[in-house]
């Protein structure tokens, strides 16, 4: 099945309404700086309820993405779609399995993320949670990163982490966070094999502390060295390794 490399780029103000309307997955939606009126509040509105990154630019950045007539409004889409997080944790448990969900916190890099992406699928994650705002674009570059591994996964993109979390525990989820300052236990001890949620944090800023507050354990890595030397994509792959053997 061959992939279109390049997005797919919609401008001008009926086009990127049409596309919005029809269902199109997005990954972005700029909007010219100066622009007031109905469409811009339409746009917001309609960004705002299909949990799509919505950013104000100056009309340079607009006139160097297009050559038409953009009348102030680009988008982005996504060569992936994204499902209602409700609609994915039903799912899981209509199959009969005991779900198993990733949730990104600020990790932005398209690298990493595919490279999670990758682990995730060999390791039986059914599901990404990630922020509409701080995280790694949903583009080519990201699904190519991640060999496909994005096609096969589900990807929810919801406003607010914590009521994503909230909804997970309502679900029965445990949660789970790996951040080496706030560890209360070692990963290799973890032995309880839960329905289960476990938060990652990008290696410079970590977990968010509102984020680790609502964890039912947060543990790290045991590693050999006084540096934290693993990359997030690396550290992922261990974690999930460790949960998916208690599966076995």
């Amino acid at each position: 099945m061959h992939h279109k490399e390049k997005p797919q780029i919609y401008f001008g103000r009926n086009p990127v309404l049409e596309a919005l309307e029809s269902g199109t997955s997005m990954d972005k939606i700029f909007v010219q700086q100066d622009l007031r009126g109905e469409v811009e509040v339409q746009l917001r509105k309609m960004a705002k309820a299909l949990h799509i990154p919505f950013k104000k630019v100056p009309q340079q950045k607009l006139d160097t993405l297009v050559k038409g007539n953009h009348q102030g409004v680009v988008a982005f889409g996504s060569p992936i779609p994204f499902y209602d997080l409700e609609d994915v944790l039903a799912q899981i448990f209509e199959m009969g399995e005991s779900p198993s969900i990733l949730i990104l916190d600020r990790i932005t890099d398209v690298r990493n993320f595919g490279a999670i992406a990758r682990s995730a699928l060999a390791f039986g994650v059914h599901a990404l949670v990630v922020p509409v705002n701080n995280s790694a674009e949903m583009n080519h570059f990201a699904v190519k990163t991640s060999t496909g591994a994005l096609w096969k996964l589900k990807v929810s993109r919801v406003p607010n982490l914590e009521h994503a979390i909230e909804q997970m525990r309502q679900f029965g989820l445990y949660i789970y966070a790996a951040d080496k300052n706030a560890a209360t236990t070692t990963l290799d001890r973890i032995q309880d094999n839960h329905p289960r949620a476990m938060i990652l944090g990008s290696e410079g800023l970590g977990v968010r502390r509102e984020l680790l507050k609502m964890a039912d354990t947060v543990f790290a890595i045991r590693q050999s060295g006084e540096i934290d030397s693993l990359n997030v994509s690396v550290a992922t792959g261990i974690i999930l390794h460790h949960f998916y053997t208690l599966n076995l």
